[in-house]
């Protein structure tokens, strides 16, 4: 079963691991799994979390190339935008000249550069598919 929701990840407190899951409560994160052998299984489990780092990702908002590859050995083209200001936790985004961080704000997205933490105004998500994916802006 696939679940058309927004997701979210941040830093585990005292790690250095990113976890994703499907809400925020409070300095947590509900991660989510869904399992299916003999029986359906919903498992959920929390997690304190760092919400400097909390970043989300929408379904759809994928980039073009990915040098982050997930648990399955795939590429991982999914972009999740960092929710602070700086875009500490969002992913590095790149045009192959530059290096960005994706930062939502609500009601739209942003890019900053790495380097010198300058915005650009970016015009619709759809553009994202431009990008490789690099890592997380620590």
């Amino acid at each position: 079963m696939k679940l058309n929701i927004p997701i979210f990840r941040a830093k585990k407190i005292d790690t250095d691991e990113y976890i994703e899951g499907i809400g925020i409560e409070d300095n947590t994160i509900i991660e989510y799994t869904f399992q299916r052998n003999y029986c359906s299984e919903h498992i959920a489990e929390t997690s304190e979390i760092d919400l400097s780092t909390l970043s989300i990702h929408f379904p759809n908002i994928l980039a073009e190339d990915s040098d982050v590859y997930n648990s399955n050995g795939e590429k991982d083209l999914r972009i999740f935008a960092s929710l602070e200001e700086f875009g500490k936790g969002g992913d590095i985004v790149t045009d192959g000249e530059y290096d960005f961080v994706v930062i939502f704000n609500g009601r739209s997205f942003n890019l900053m550069f790495v380097k010198d933490n300058t915005f650009i105004k970016f015009n619709g998500w759809e553009n994202l598919i431009k990008f490789t994916k690099k890592g997380i802006q620590k």
